[in-house]
């Protein structure tokens, strides 16, 4: 209860109550957090580690823009968040690609909003063959007329990314005599020197 008091230069004075009423202030308004930047489509890999950070400027929330917990819905098999708010793993099958992920941003008070977030999965590239290639080069041979001939093409002339345990080994311009038989060896009896020296062809 205020006392408002007017004088008069003579001294004389009078006084009316004034009442004030201070009320305490009123609880903050908390409102939910907003999308700020829409999330762009992703892509990956099957097979493939696959990394994506949901960026920290996706949401904004008024109050608390630093309190904001991020969660993420529809992830497919093999990926999943992290605590940093990655989405991190190995895709393992296309099976419903393209994928539209829901990324939600909760604050403290519960309050909350989402975006959507599209992920492509792509099928693993197919393995790139390459040729075989030669590996130590095939030492010169020597034969007899009428004397059993035996050589095994050696298994480390050829080597190959791929498969390096599945080569067929072929010998073209053998003289007469001599054949490749089914273990890559070179065996038989040479008949006649017309046209030696050979040169042979081993393919791989």
């Amino acid at each position: 209860m205020l006392t408002v008091t007017a004088t008069d230069p003579a001294g004389l004075s009078v006084n009316t109550p004034l009442v004030l009423t201070i009320s305490p202030a009123p609880a903050p308004v908390n409102t939910a957090p907003t999308v700020a930047n829409v999330i762009p489509p992703q892509s990956a890999t099957v097979g493939q580690p696959f990394t994506y950070a949901i960026p920290i400027n996706t949401f904004t929330d008024k109050e608390m823009p630093n309190s904001l917990s991020i969660s993420v819905t529809g992830l497919p098999t093999g990926l999943a968040l992290a605590s940093n708010n990655t989405i991190t793993g190995t895709p393992s099958t296309t099976l419903g690609s393209p994928h539209t992920l829901t990324v939600t941003a909760t604050d403290p008070a519960g309050l909350s909003v989402n975006t959507p977030l599209v992920l492509t999965i792509s099928p693993a590239p197919a393995p790139v063959n390459t040729a075989p290639t030669v590996a130590n080069v095939i030492p010169p041979q020597s034969a007899t007329v009428g004397q059993p001939f035996t050589y095994a093409i050696p298994i480390n002339t050829f080597t190959d990314k791929e498969t390096p345990n599945s080569l067929s080994i072929s010998v073209t311009g053998l003289p007469t005599g001599l054949a490749l038989a089914s273990n890559n060896t070179i065996t038989g009896t040479p008949s006649t020197t017309l046209g030696s020296p050979h040169m042979l062809t081993v393919t791989a």
